[in-house]
């Protein structure tokens, strides 16, 4: 008898059911829906508020970026709003839920990441400015290759599933690139640094063969979103000698006399040198523990003299 109860509800529900099952996450994001077809998710006579998503890729100098809008927040402030993962509103659990979507596609994960942007997004609604400067490149997760999904693949199912969980924003992508050798060796280095590579590099090269380049990427992209998507190479902004970011200030629509007001970062979280890389390859090559392995990383970047031929 329980059992047919159940069914019948299920049958009522329909993906209703789902949602359900995953609490009161899964409930939540049930709940938006049904707003949003009954037309009570918001008011059609105001402007939508534009979200500026800074997304990536990985080593293409996010973490300066970042950094540079932590530390010009004040000025960034008067016009615009930010987030990031330690400016409020903190986009941790929206990274946290899709990094986890990235390496285990499944629809569970789907789900408990558009919980996430849902939450997110009703947080974006409470702040003041009518444009937001979100930038966190660990949204898409931070592998390059994942099973036979590139990052292209991974970031157009993650990003549109972002879209439609904050359709009610007006949303622009911007995603920065760079030269790709000297990307992939850069992604190579953080891998053997934070993650515990251990293959050489002509050995973790072969197996991304399959990486598509810029231009395929873009189209792949371009061909899944509803959103503008801008892709930019970091190699122009600083041949023109201008900060690593502008375009993104520029995107938001921010004044050439405000952003004269910003002060850049150097570069953050560089590459190690092949030595230190070498030698970090050799220590993964043992099977520590990743809070091991960090710590040597951290020691070993610090120590870069050490490490002279």
């Amino acid at each position: 008898m329980y059992s047919l109860v159940v069914q019948k509800i299920r049958r009522l529900l329909g993906r209703g059911w789902e949602f359900i099952q995953l609490g009161k996450e899964g409930a939540g994001v049930y709940g938006s829906r049904i707003l949003k077809r009954c037309g009570r998710s918001g008011s059609s006579s105001q402007p939508l508020k534009k979200l500026i998503f800074h997304v990536g890729f990985r080593k293409t100098g996010t973490t300066s970026i970042q950094s540079a809008l932590f530390k010009n927040r004040s000025v960034l402030r008067r016009k615009v709003d930010i987030s990031t993962r330690i400016l409020e509103p903190s986009t941790d659990a929206l990274r946290e839920a899709g990094a986890k979507w990235s390496r285990n596609d499944n629809r569970n994960n789907a789900l408990r990441f558009e919980a996430a942007a849902i939450r997110f997004g009703k947080d974006l609604l409470k702040l003041p400015h009518n444009t937001v400067i979100i930038s966190d490149e660990n949204i898409i997760g931070h592998n390059i290759l994942v099973g036979s999904e590139d990052i292209f693949s991974v970031s157009s199912r993650i990003l549109k599933r972002l879209e439609k969980a904050l359709s009610e924003f007006d949303i622009h992508f911007i995603i920065y690139t760079r030269n790709r050798d000297a990307w992939l060796k850069s992604c190579y280095s953080q891998d053997v640094r934070w993650h515990r590579f251990s293959d050489t590099f002509e050995e973790w090269l072969e197996s991304r063969r399959s990486i598509r380049d810029w231009d395929e990427g873009y189209k792949v992209l371009c061909d899944n979103l509803k959103s503008t998507v801008t892709f930019i190479r970091m190699e122009d902004e600083l041949n023109k000698n201008v900060f690593l970011g502008t375009s993104l200030l520029e995107a938001a629509r921010l004044t050439p006399s405000l952003i004269a007001e910003f002060k850049p970062c150097p570069p953050q979280n560089t590459s190690l040198a092949p030595v230190q890389l070498e030698f970090m390859r050799k220590i993964n090559e043992l099977g520590m523990s990743y809070r091991l392995t960090h710590k040597v990383a951290d020691v070993v970047a610090a120590n870069q003299g050490l490490f002279r031929k």
